[in-house]
């Protein structure tokens, strides 16, 4: 349809319509200013409202910053508002609580980590004090051991200096344990050791100290003694202790005895520190073994001169074995029947450079004391062999008796020191006869027999020397490979007597029943040649027959009784 023309159709126009609508204009005019500036107004009291919220929690997180930069993170920030204020304020409280939450973490970490490290600490202290007792104890006794006992000799020399009191140290030790403990074992040893250290802690005083100072030595620490009364408490604890020892002692099935030798030196007369003290009673318990065992000495200078004498005698030892100062004595053994010889003991002698012969009861004991008996008994078989070689070149063919010592029997190399030999001077192994003393064979038998046994597969012949002096039983000599048996010289020198007379009997008797041959040693008279030919010993040896004789003078003495077989009457 065409636009309409207002203009002619008559119409009114729309200011006209608008007026008709609208007739109190002038009156709305006023209502509307004011409805704008109402609207304007609560606009602008919003905004400040919201503002106003926006800077408290601005102001509030600055200061909950500041708690939490001071380690505050229970610190938590109200929320106002819902726009970025409150976003902020919302953040800001979960990363507090996460520090809390990681705090707490952490605090029970350490709680933990320090319970583990006071709990390691512990552990720690604990082995630190096990150490040092185990540092400072003897593990087989259980008694304090030299080092601890020299700790507490010092202090209490300290202690003395200090109140003009005295200290007395007692240096015991066992006598005889080496044989002893050579021919039991050391598992019997070692017993012997433990019921020696009860009986030392039982013998001295509540306040008195007892260590074990190594092997069979024990030292005793007597403190707080005074001037006017040292020496006789020191004296009374000492005699307390040895008859404590000696007192018998139940042992692999028998019974023993454990004398013991002491030496007693006092602070300050005897010694001004630890080590001058410990050294001169220890040289005061020699010269108490020197003076028969078993005894008490005190420090004095002749002791002190005994003992530098016995180091010195024991260095000339050594030097002689170097020097080839011993050498070998033969005494012959003959068949007690026709008066042919079988054979040659060899008995070790020393050619001292400056004192001349020294015999073997003056060598042999310090030896085997201070274990020098495995080399010299070394080369004592050395020689032996090597002086056969020169007579079997002669057509002369001894059977060599060479004596073992307790020590030897028990070092493990002995059995291959014994073969080396052989093989080196070639001397046929059935002309080796190693002689056993009788005491060698108690304790520890299961060693014994697999040595001699090791020994026999060898092909060396076996003597038991001494039958009758030591504590074997028969049941047990029936499992060793003896092939003779040499009864002792002390049944032999009183043989004229019956009671005598039946005991070698006996061990005839014995002997042939195991199937062993018999030497008589010691025979000196022709009435006890008689007898022991007539009890049924094959073969006799003694000054009757022939003293020891020097390898030189083997050769004629030989030859003459070779000639003399069946015509010289014994």
């Amino acid at each position: 349809m065409a636009e309409q023309d207002w203009t002619n159709s008559g119409c009114e126009c729309p200011s006209k319509v608008e007026t008709a609508l609208n007739p109190m204009p002038d009156l709305l005019t006023p209502f509307n200013g004011l409805l704008l500036g109402a609207s304007l107004l609560v606009l602008a009291l919003g905004a400040w409202i919201g503002g106003r919220r926006t800077r408290r929690t601005l102001r509030t997180l600055t200061d909950a910053t500041r708690c939490l930069s001071q380690g505050d993170f229970q610190v938590e920030v109200p929320i106002r508002s819902r726009g970025p204020a409150g976003e902020l304020a919302r953040a800001f409280n979960e990363m507090a609580h996460q520090l809390a939450a990681s705090r707490a973490q952490i605090t029970n970490y350490q709680k933990s980590l320090e319970s583990r490290v006071r709990e390691r600490t512990k552990e720690l202290h604990t082995a630190t004090q096990r150490a040092v007792q185990i540092a400072q104890t003897d593990p087989l006794t259980g008694l304090p051991n030299r080092l601890l006992f020299r700790s507490r000799l010092e202090d209490a020399i300290k202690t003395a200096s200090a109140d003009n009191s005295r200290v007395a140290v007692l240096f015991v030790d066992l006598d005889f344990f080496k044989n002893f403990n050579d021919s039991l074992g050391h598992d019997a040893g070692d017993e012997v050791l433990r019921e020696a250290a009860a009986r030392l802690k039982d013998a001295i005083r509540q306040d008195d100290l007892v260590a074990r100072f190594g092997g069979d030595e024990f030292v005793v620490l007597i403190t707080r003694l005074e001037a006017q009364h040292a020496g006789h408490v020191a004296l009374t604890v000492a005699e307390g202790i040895v008859e404590a020892l000696v007192k018998p002692i139940d042992v692999a099935g028998t019974r023993h005895t454990m004398p013991a030798s002491v030496g007693i030196a006092l602070f300050p007369q005897d010694g001004g520190d630890a080590g001058e003290l410990l050294k001169n009673a220890d040289t005061a318990m020699y010269a108490a073994k020197q003076g028969g065992r078993n005894r008490i000495e005190h420090f004095s200078g002749g002791s002190s001169r005994q003992q530098a004498q016995r180091t010195q005698f024991e260095n000339d030892i050594r030097r002689g074995i170097s020097a080839g100062e011993f050498f070998l004595m033969f005494q012959p053994q003959v068949d007690a029947d026709t008066g042919s010889p079988t054979g040659l003991e060899a008995l070790l002698r020393w050619r001292h450079q400056t004192r001349g012969l020294i015999q073997p009861s003056e060598f042999i004991t310090v030896a085997e004391e201070s274990g020098i008996i495995n080399p010299l008994g070394h080369r004592a078989l050395e020689m032996a062999c090597e002086q056969f070689k020169l007579w079997q070149s002669k057509d002369i063919h001894p059977r060599i008796s060479v004596n073992v010592s307790a020590r030897q029997l028990q070092d493990p190399h002995w059995l291959k020191s014994v073969d080396e030999v052989i093989q080196r001077t070639g001397i046929p192994p059935q002309y080796l006869d190693l002689e056993i003393t009788e005491s060698m064979l108690v304790g520890n038998p299961q060693h014994v027999i697999d040595t001699l046994d090791t020994l026999g597969q060898m092909g060396v012949t076996l003597t038991l020397d001494d039958f009758g002096t030591g504590y074997s039983s028969l049941s047990y000599l029936t499992r060793l490979p003896f092939h003779t048996i040499k009864i002792d010289r002390s049944f032999i020198q009183h043989i004229d007597e019956k009671p005598r007379r039946g005991i070698v009997q006996a061990i005839v008797a014995i002997a042939h029943t195991l199937g062993m041959r018999v030497i008589a040693e010691g025979v000196e008279t022709p009435l006890q040649l008689s007898i022991v030919r007539d009890i049924g010993c094959e073969e006799i040896q003694g000054y009757y027959l022939s003293k020891p004789l020097e390898a030189h003078a083997i050769e004629a003495w030989w030859r003459m009784q070779l000639d003399n077989v069946g015509v010289m009457t014994l």
